[in-house]
C-alpha cells in the first residue's frame, strides 16, 4: 500500500538515515511502478510511496523560509473555503496540490487547524525551528499511520513492516493486544502487535 515514511533521529548521520529510509519505503513498493520520493537532512528522514496520481508533485513540499516541511499520503475534500481564507491573509499557493495547502493551513492555524480538516489522509510535517515532527490523520483513520518512540528517536509509517526495518526496534510481541484481537477480533486503542509500535488513533 503507498504511503508515507520517515523517522527523527538525532543519534544518525545522513547516511545512516538514508538507507533506513530507503528500506523503510521498500517495503511499501508493492509494485515496480510506485513513485518513491525522499529527504534526508539529519536528524530527519522523510518520504512518500506513491501511485503518482493523487498530489504527483514530488514531496516533501517545504515553505518559503523551509522552516516547514510536509509529506502527504491521501486527499482533502472540498478546501476551497478554507483555501480562500488564507489567500486573504495573503498566502500565495504556486501548486493545486492537497499538500501545499495542508503546509499553509498548519503555519496558519496550528496543530488544532487541522480538526477543521475533511478528507482520508495520514500526514507528517516536520518544524525545522522547533524540531518536532507533528502526525496526522484523518478523524476515521482511513489511512492509518504507525509510529514507534524510542530514546531519542521517532519512526513512523503507513504500514508496520516498514517500522521493522529499523533493526534497533525490538519485535517485542504486545501481549494485551493479542488478548484483545481473541476476546473482540479486532485491536483496541493504539495497539498493534508489536509493543513498541503503536497506531495513531
Amino acid at each position: 500500500m503507498p504511503g508515507i515514511v520517515g523517522l527523527c533521529d538525532f543519534r544518525r548521520d545522513d547516511e545512516e538515515l538514508g538507507k533506513l529510509l530507503d528500506s523503510m519505503s521498500d517495503s511499501l513498493c508493492h509494485e515496480t511502478w510506485y513513485h518513491t520520493d525522499r529527504y534526508v537532512s539529519a536528524p530527519l528522514a522523510m518520504g512518500r510511496v506513491s501511485l503518482g496520481l493523487l498530489n504527483p508533485e514530488p514531496q516533501p513540499i517545504f515553505n518559503r523560509d523551509r522552516t516547514l516541511c510536509i509529506v502527504l499520503d491521501g486527499e482533502l475534500y472540498d478546501y476551497g473555503s478554507l483555501k480562500a481564507q488564507l489567500r486573504a491573509e495573503g498566502h500565495h499557493f504556486s501548486l493545486e496540490n492537497d499538500a501545499e495547502f495542508l503546509l499553509h493551513w498548519y503555519e496558519a492555524r496550528g496543530i488544532e487547524g487541522l480538526r477543521e480538516l475533511n478528507g482520508s489522509f495520514a500526514l507528517a510535517i516536520w518544524d525545522s525551528r522547533t524540531q518536532t515532527v507533528t502526525l496526522a490523520s484523518d478523524r476515521y483513520g482511513l489511512r492509518p499511520l504507525y509510529y514507534a518512540r524510542r530514546a531519542g528517536s521517532l519512526l513512523f509509517a503507513s504500514e508496520v513492516k516498514a517500522l521493522l526495518a529499523d533493526p534497533l526496534l525490538t519485535r517485542e510481541i504486545d501481549h494485551h493486544a493479542v488478548a484483545d484481537f481473541f476476546a473482540f477480533q479486532m485491536l483496541l486503542g493504539d495497539k498493534t502487535f508489536f509493543s513498541e509500535i503503536r497506531v495513531l488513533p
